[in-house]
């Protein structure tokens, strides 16, 4: 098989001599191994993000070493552990508090509040245990339950952390350990890490790799798990466990601590293994969805408090929803297309626009690259006669996309740029309205689709940084079925860039960051480089899966093949480099660092 690849790519190179050179230049960029995958990647023509065939925990834990680590601690700060049973005494139960008893980190404490009817259970499980730093306090009604909880945390005070664990859960050996040195470390006030399932006859099966803070992606679903770690002071800071939030009381903490604080921590390891079917399942029943009332209601209360006006709706998956936020005051939205001949995919395009489009307070400004068909002069006069949101601009110099687009915003009057290619056919019919939601909102800067090929294929739902050397589409050739372990591409998240190719933003933000960089990026990554300068100005970038278009993918420019356009691209490429060093360097926070980055990964 190594002998038939190296044959191929050797043939390969001879037909396409530009090739060789792209190749030299990846060499150059990355080095041998990333450009053996490009290449690789190249031939294939496709790499899909699939379940891993096998997985097995390996914490590769040296408990000599962590064991003196801890020793050498500046404090030793205690851990209140609550653990919340609001029903019988599930036998999972005693495997979480067994993990606890296991810890290399020993400074901690646990108060179990349970329902009644399971109190004699636990008491005569606890005497059997005979530890001091348990105890049990038992609490009739939902009310009394967050009483307990709260007034342990108040009598806490030499508790420097509390932890919210899941009788669903149980911890790894260095849990706490890790915990303790992330807060050493980073001062965070909230610390949340990855996880695994445990099945049948303990096999521990479909790793969670979590991002970094993702606001969006929390408030589409509890991403971050219900085992959390809080600062005492944060906690008690924040209101504690409110009533009406069984059970999803950590969820709902943790909504409320991140409106408060950005000192937000992850820890890319696996701290827990949890007990339960894998998150999340089809919404295929009613009472699927009525087990999602505490989530619902978590994030209703949290609009109230931001003064959002929107609803909540349930998602695809169990424990998925679709926080819609309300368009305010209709503003005019500009779509910007550049285009170079190519006719058919023009007319398809504006025509896709007009005809589907819910949301009708929209301008149209093509830019006419040198176009030198007859046809496409003809496609010109019929829609600036028969629309008067349509305006056509001439660009004559060489194609560079940056500078046509920022020649385009200059006529643009909306309050909201559309970045639009002319080979994007429009597929929801309230597009606009779903980009809007999010451009609208002062904290975000671009907002992004969901687009596919015409066979159904996804074409981008999002860019990861680093992903393939530069950056990359995440998920790009995949079809969208109806799977749990891919659940996020049926959510609102954040990420670090997304595609020109279908972008919104609001026109001072443009302006702002001085548009795109027309001198160093003339034609590749202007768009990924716009997305991270305006996460340079500590603003979120979103794809919304509620947008989505057909892509067919550089059809004006076409692939980069010839010696020029290689030559370019290396340009570009070491430009870059150079200047997003950092998020290269330190790895996107929106891709976890477990995940492969040569190779599309699972996200």
């Amino acid at each position: 098989m190594r002998m038939q690849f190296i044959i191929k790519t050797i043939k390969m190179l001879k037909r396409k001599p530009a090739l060789i050179l792209l190749n030299m230049c990846a060499l150059k960029l990355f080095g041998f191994k990333t450009t053996l995958y490009l290449i690789k990647n190249k031939l294939n023509n496709y790499a899909l993000p699939n379940r891993p065939a096998h997985y097995e925990y390996n914490p590769n834990i040296n408990v000599n070493k962590i064991s003196k680590e801890i020793e050498r601690f500046p404090a030793r700060p205690l851990i209140s552990i609550i653990l919340l049973i609001n029903k019988k005494w599930p036998q999972r139960v005693e495997r979480s508090v067994q993990s606890l008893l296991q810890q290399l980190y020993t400074r901690w404490e646990l108060l179990i509040i349970v329902d009644p009817r399971a109190v004699e259970e636990v008491n005569a499980y606890m005497a059997g245990l005979a530890d001091t730093r348990i105890a049990v306090i038992s609490s009739h009604t939902e009310q009394e339950m967050i009483d307990a909880a709260n007034n342990a945390i108040a009598r806490a005070t030499a508790a420097d952390l509390i932890c919210l664990l899941d009788e669903n859960d149980e911890l790894t050996v260095d849990a706490l350990y890790a915990v303790v040195k992330e807060m050493h470390e980073t001062n965070a006030e909230l610390i949340y890490s990855d996880n695994d399932y445990i099945k049948e006859n303990n096999v521990l099966c479909e790793p969670q790799y979590k991002p970094d803070l993702s606001p969006d992606l929390l408030l589409s679903c509890n991403y971050i798990g219900k085992t959390i770690f809080i600062k005492r002071e944060t906690l008690v800071n924040a209101g504690g466990l409110q009533t009406g939030s069984m059970p999803s009381y950590s969820y709902d903490l943790a909504l409320r601590i991140v409106e408060r604080t950005d000192k937000i921590a992850h820890i890319a390891r696996f701290l827990y293994h949890r007990n339960v079917p894998s998150f999340p399942a089809l919404q295929e029943d009613s009472n699927e969805r009525a087990a999602d009332d505490g989530d619902r209601r978590a994030l209703e209360r949290t609009l109230k408090r931001q003064g959002i006006t929107g609803t909540v709706s349930p998602g695809t998956f169990c424990g998925t929803f679709r926080l819609q936020r309300a368009i305010k005051e209709k503003p005019l939205v500009s779509i910007i297309i550049p285009f170079r001949d190519e006719p058919e995919h023009l007319e398809k395009c504006i025509n896709s626009i007009i005809k589907k489009s819910t949301y009708d307070h929209f301008e149209i400004i093509g830019i006419d690259n040198q176009s030198i068909e007859e046809k496409t002069r003809f496609i010109i006069d019929y829609f600036k006669q028969g629309d008067r949101r349509i305006q056509f601009y001439s660009f004559l110099k060489p194609f560079n996309y940056a500078a046509i687009n920022n020649l385009a915003v200059t006529k643009a009057r909306g309050a909201h740029i559309l970045l639009l290619n002319n080979d994007i056919e429009i597929i929801t019919p309230e597009w606009i309205e779903a980009l809007l939601e999010h451009s609208q909102r002062k904290e975000v800067g671009a907002v992004g689709a969901k687009l596919y090929y015409k066979d159904g294929s996804i074409q981008h739902a999002g860019v990861i940084i680093g992903l393939g050397g530069i950056a990359g589409h995440i998920y790009r050739y995949y079809r969208d079925p109806f799977d749990e372990f891919n659940y996020r591409l049926c959510l609102v998240h954040n990420v670090s860039a997304v595609t020109g190719a279908l972008l919104m933003l609001k026109k001072e933000l443009y302006e702002k960051v001085n548009g795109m960089d027309e001198e160093h990026l003339p034609v590749g990554l202007n768009d990924i480089d716009l997305c991270l300068r305006l996460r340079e100005k500590r603003l979120l970038n979103v794809v919304t899966p509620y947008c989505g278009a057909y892509h067919q993918e550089a059809i004006s420019r076409g692939p980069d093949e010839t010696v020029g356009k290689v030559l370019r691209f290396y340009r570009e490429a070491v430009y870059f480099k150079k200047r997003h060093t950092g998020i290269l360097a330190d790895g996107d926070p929106y891709y976890n660092k477990n995940l492969p980055r040569f190779k599309t990964g699972l996200y």
